[in-house]
């Protein structure tokens, strides 16, 4: 969760957060289940009926405003509404930056370990947040990665920038 400038108020009754919740559980059972080809057709066909009702309703325009957090919701690194990243706990308050998350099946690398490119992506929106808070967007300009054995799935891992 963004812990910045409201953010955490925000979202607190933002009906988006349930269903990336219930996405981001639908991705860890995909990429580990060994059901059976009726049941990942009769998932297939629950969730398409799902995405037909959200297509069906307005959907939001990128907004003018650079202190929108239009951004932060849609990021797919860090975006609590959106169910590609794991769910971040980032916390803003001056310099250090950091985020604690715990990476899981989907985000898996090599065996049992957190993918490097998704720490890397992580990182790199990390890094950016002090700069790109008040009130303009940065991009990073040169990021150099030396991996160290990443996070472990399962298990909080805290990053600091």
């Amino acid at each position: 969760m963004i812990s910045f400038s409201g953010q955490n108020e925000r979202l607190a009754e933002d009906p988006r957060l349930e269903v990336a919740a219930v996405c981001r559980r639908i991705i860890e059972e995909l990429v580990s289940s060994a059901a059976s080809p009726a049941a990942f057709a009769e998932a297939g066909g629950l969730l398409n009926r799902a995405a037909d009702i959200l297509a069906a309703g307005a959907h939001e325009a990128h907004p003018d405003d650079p202190n929108s957090y239009f951004y932060f919701d849609r990021s797919p690194a860090l975006g609590m509404p959106n169910p590609v990243p794991p769910p971040m706990r980032i916390i803003v308050d001056g310099l250090p930056v950091s985020a604690a998350v715990t990476y899981g099946p989907a985000h898996e690398g090599a065996p049992g370990l957190a993918h490097g490119g998704l720490l890397a992506a992580a990182f790199d929106e990390l890094i950016a947040l002090p700069t790109g808070l008040p009130r303009f967007l940065s991009m990073t300009a040169r990021h150099t990665v030396r991996h160290r054995p990443p996070p472990p799935l399962g298990l909080p891992h805290v990053s600091v920038a």
